[in-house]
């Protein structure tokens, strides 16, 4: 990154790192490894149950042995899929989009996938994707029409099966469906989930940590500026640490002080002032955040419980009158302030 005036440069390129065939539509997924610093990226291999898994460190990238385990696609057609890792790492899903969700285990210091457990799903499904709540507990698939919940908590996983959600057949503006198709986390701890159609509206999970319908989801609820076809970004969890205490902490990344009470969250308010919607971006960690609101003088407006992992919130200040605000970030036994103007004309 040092490099063309800070830009960046690319000092090696067209590097072979496995030759092998893919499963469709670009099953791809990626983990920080256990030490904090390097990353393991899986590549399901086509229509099969094996998974072609690297380990990308800064002297380079090294293809681990393949790995064959739980069952493969009952057929020759997948249909649009997706998989992904839980934000802690500790999980791996993969729906193919047509009958099965294959659910496993991983090991983030040695990259090795165990306890394969299969959810089969009728044969009349088409597509769908996946995702995993914040903190790690429920996963989401989606089918077209229907948008389901498992509870990873539970010993038996399928029989916590849960119908959150039937497509309400909303069309848009040129009569496309918005029906549920690939999935996202997003960085304010809600689920983002794409149509499979073009259309300009996503629908969102708004508290996915939330069993069955207290996981409130909203239909068509975020309008885009221009269409979108089955598409969303693929993040991993950036800011996952070292497994702290195990064989693979060995670069020492995690602060092993204790905390204090005047320790401060980074913490940053925007626009400011600011007239009708307030953001607040923050330093992301596994635990659960509260976020309050008080007047200059100390009186209380506002909480807001925030999911593990978050580092973006967006509030609805219309209720509040002209004047300072203080916004207070609490985790566990840290704490950080900021303060905000509203000058909107009510």
């Amino acid at each position: 990154m040092s490099l063309n005036n800070g830009l960046g440069a690319v000092t090696s390129k067209n590097n072979i790192a496995f030759n092998d065939t893919m499963a469709e539509f670009g099953l791809i997924a990626a983990c920080k490894h256990a030490n904090g610093r390097d990353w393991w990226l899986v590549a399901p291999k086509y229509r099969s149950n094996q998974y072609q898994v690297l380990l990308i460190t800064p002297s380079g990238i090294q293809a681990m042995p393949n790995q064959a385990i739980g069952l493969p696609p009952s057929g020759w057609y997948q249909g649009f899929a997706q998989c992904c890792f839980s934000p802690d790492g500790e999980k791996f899903g993969r729906f193919d989009g047509i009958d099965f969700l294959n659910i496993y285990d991983f090991d983030r210091c040695s990259g090795i996938f165990s306890n394969p457990v299969h959810i089969a799903f009728p044969d009349t499904m088409d597509s769908g994707g996946l995702a995993f709540s914040a903190n790690s507990s429920k996963l989401y698939i989606s089918d077209l029409t229907y948008l389901y919940q498992f509870n990873l908590d539970s010993v038996n996983i399928a029989a916590t099966l849960d119908t959150v959600a039937i497509y309400d057949n909303f069309v848009d503006s040129l009569g496309y469906p918005t029906l549920f198709h690939s999935q996202q986390l997003g960085p304010d701890g809600k689920i983002y989930i794409a149509s499979i159609t073009s259309t300009p509206y996503l629908h969102v999970i708004d508290s996915p940590d939330s069993a069955g319908s207290a996981c409130n989801v909203i239909q068509h609820g975020v309008a885009l500026k221009t269409y979108n076809l089955t598409s969303l970004p693929l993040h991993p969890n950036y800011f996952l640490g070292a497994d702290s205490g195990s064989v693979c902490d060995t670069l020492q990344l995690r602060v092993k002080n204790h905390v204090t009470r005047n320790a401060k969250i980074e913490i940053s308010v925007y626009p400011n002032p600011l007239q009708d919607v307030l953001h607040i971006s923050y330093t992301p960690t596994a635990k659960t955040k509260l976020l309050e609101i008080y007047t200059i003088d100390g009186k209380f407006m506002l909480q807001r419980k925030l999911p593990p992992w978050s580092q973006l919130q967006i509030i609805d200040v219309n209720t509040l009158t002209n004047g300072v605000y203080i916004c207070k970030l609490i985790d566990e036994n840290r704490y950080s302030t900021a303060q905000f103007v509203i000058q909107a004309f009510k």
